[in-house]
């Protein structure tokens, strides 16, 4: 049996997270795509993933198969309100207090949509190993089993995290 294609990934925010994901992600095998963020001073520290670093959010979903919101949780929203998501997209973003209700503008386009939150503080690319880490994970179908299957590539683990469950698991998480 053919092992199953890894999904292109792309990230919009270059923050910490997105550098330990990002670096991660490609040491796992996944082809990073496209990275966006606000400035590119903040993006320029990964160009040696990706050359295709920009401004626009807009880009990185046109190229990648998933997508990663890594902005500041009270931003998420708003960027998945200013993007035009493609139905066979999937969104996720990687707060763990949030519930998937921020990603509802890409959910209403057709793209799927989950959580994939790491359960460790992260300090930036090169500094960080994802390996025995747990990820939580909200998300349906498809998408719950791509995000668990990256969770064990990055050698973590994944738990379910449904949304009634992400404020107790947020603050177990932060004791």
């Amino acid at each position: 049996m053919a092992a199953k294609k890894l999904p292109t990934v792309g990230f919009i925010g270059a923050g910490r997270t997105a550098s330990v994901l990002a670096c991660s992600l490609r040491d796992a095998g996944y082809r990073v795509v496209a990275i966006a963020s606000r400035t590119r001073a903040s993006a320029e520290h990964l160009a040696f993933i990706t050359k295709a670093l920009t401004r626009d959010a807009q880009s990185v979903a046109d190229l990648a198969d998933l997508v990663f919101i890594t902005t500041p949780d009270d931003v998420i929203g708003s960027v998945a309100a200013g993007v035009a998501w493609r139905t066979d997209l999937q969104v996720v973003h990687t707060s763990g207090a949030l519930t998937l209700e921020p990603l509802w503008p890409a959910k209403a386009a057709g793209a799927h949509v989950g959580s994939f939150h790491p359960i460790q503080t992260l300090l930036g690319a090169g500094q960080d190993s994802l390996e025995g880490v747990v990820f939580g994970v909200e998300a349906e179908g498809k998408l719950r089993d791509e995000l668990w299957r990256m969770a064990q590539r990055l050698r973590g683990e994944a738990i379910d995290v449904p949304g009634p469950a992400r404020a107790l698991y947020h603050a177990a998480a932060v004791m």
